[in-house]
């Protein structure tokens, strides 16, 4: 990812709840989310952390970059998949050109780009977060992670963690399914 900072998870559900709750410390209000696309937890989680939601258009699931940019500020965090339905890769570059100008902040769902070259990049998005679950590129069949560039943002109480947490007697197969990844992706 790019980021030096990361925490394994149970799921990429679990990594989803805890980037908004980092998003929530860090003093955001609104989750940005694209009219189509992204993960079911993406329309829910935010109003049980009592954030608002607010969509930003697309055009068969791309950011519309105008909407987008009227909608960004320092109080919105922008919620995507970087891949518009597991197909087309998201333009990042320009998405996060518009949100570090506005100072929002960027989360990123890597599940179906993780190895894929432009995205999942740490220097494009705050925060990202993936599933190893399965037909995903790393299909370890269990887990997720979250990962920052900044440490800071991973100071959350112990306790929220360990509901989290990844097994520990999954490491060895994720080890094994990450050194495939690139020839994975490639295929």
């Amino acid at each position: 990812t790019g980021h030096n900072h990361i925490k394994l998870t149970n799921c990429c559900i679990s990594a989803i709840f805890l980037a908004l709750h980092i998003a929530q410390q860090q003093g955001i209000e609104t989750i940005l989310i694209p009219d189509q696309g992204g993960w079911l937890t993406f329309r829910t989680f935010p109003g049980m952390l009592g954030l608002k939601l607010e969509e930003v258009k697309t055009d068969c699931g791309l950011i519309d970059l105008k909407d987008l940019e009227k909608k960004a500020t320092p109080k919105t965090a922008l919620l995507i998949n970087s891949l518009a339905g597991y197909i087309v890769p998201l333009p990042l570059a320009e998405i996060s050109k518009i949100c570090r100008a506005k100072g929002s902040l960027i989360i990123e769902d890597a599940s179906g780009s993780i190895g894929m070259p432009g995205l999942a990049c740490g220097m494009l998005s705050d925060i990202i977060v993936a599933s190893f679950g399965k037909w995903k590129p790393v299909n370890n069949n269990y887990g997720g992670f979250i990962s920052v560039s900044d440490k800071k943002l991973l100071d959350i109480d112990p306790e929220l963690w360990q509901t989290f947490r990844f097994a520990s007697e999954f490491e060895g197969t994720l080890l094994a399914k990450l050194e495939v990844l690139e020839a994975r992706s490639k295929k």
